[in-house]
């Protein structure tokens, strides 16, 4: 046993010899100083730029030459006569076949030449000559022409006149009535009607306080006409109040929709067309 623990001891010895005994390392020597680094040098100064050249002028911009006229539009082509659509204003008419039919009064401006059967309604369509005028109003002791451009929207028959008083109905120079020569205009030598002025030239003309000057249904002048605070006063012998209506105080035509009121109102002649 006491030899076992020898040998473990030798063993142990040779162990820790080969090893080395763990002293220091020798010193190691100092390192050198390291050497100042050079001063980097000045830089150089940047030269100045140069000037920018002037920018040379723009030129002008040539004149822009004339645009060429346009070329005058071609007239539209009329309109032809429209049928009877049932679109336009409809009135009680005397009901024709032919013009003849139209023709109810001897005069020679409401024969058969003045009036037109217009889809089965009569219309009157006005003077068609001097000679008509001439030979109605011989009696006047005037000078009558038919003036195709009458002042209730057909042609009609006129005084022929060199100035506004030739136009005086009533040949006395006053200006109070509603056909003196006030109301006139003498124009292409034939007496226009401008219409009634005011309400007193109607008044003194109809010598009727119920008169005034209103305007009127087919035409763009003034006429004296009666005034109406309801149909009842529109009545007449001709027609009852069931042929009228009254609009701002005006007795106004009433338009049609039916053949049968018409004949019921007017007569069993009449019926209801397109005016």
């Amino acid at each position: 046993m006491k030899r076992f623990f020898i040998v473990i001891i030798v063993v142990l010895s040779l162990f820790l010899i080969s090893c080395g005994d763990g002293s220091d390392n020798g010193n190691t020597g100092d390192t050198g100083n390291t050497g100042d680094t050079g001063d980097t040098g000045d830089t150089g100064d940047t030269g100045d730029t140069g000037d920018t050249g002037n920018t040379g002028n723009t030129g002008d911009t040539g004149d822009t030459g004339d645009t060429g006229n346009t070329g005058n539009t071609g007239d539209t082509g009329n309109t032809g006569d429209t049928g009877d659509s049932g679109t336009g204003d409809k009135y009680c008419m005397k009901t024709c076949s032919t013009v003849a039919d139209c023709a109810s009064i001897e005069s020679a401006i409401m024969d058969e030449n003045n009036w037109e059967c217009k889809s089965g309604g009569c219309q009157y369509i006005g003077c068609v000559s001097d000679a008509e005028c001439e030979e109605v109003y011989a009696q006047t002791q005037k000078i009558y022409k038919c003036d195709e451009n009458g002042s209730y929207g057909v042609p009609e028959c006129v005084p022929a006149c060199t100035t506004a008083a030739d136009c005086d109905l009533y040949g006395m120079g006053t200006t109070d009535k509603a056909y003196d020569s006030d109301n006139y205009e003498c124009k292409s030598g034939m007496c226009k009607y401008i219409g009634c002025l005011n309400d007193e030239e109607c008044k003194t003309t109809m010598n009727n306080d119920s008169y005034a000057c209103q305007d009127a249904e087919f035409t763009d002048i003034k006429i004296c006409s009666i005034t109406c605070s309801s149909a009842d006063d529109c009545a007449s012998e001709a027609y009852s109040a069931e042929a009228y209506k009254c609009e701002n105080s005006r007795c106004i035509m009433k338009n049609c929709s039916e053949m049968e009121w018409c004949s019921d109102v007017y007569g069993e002649d009449f019926g209801c067309y397109e005016f």
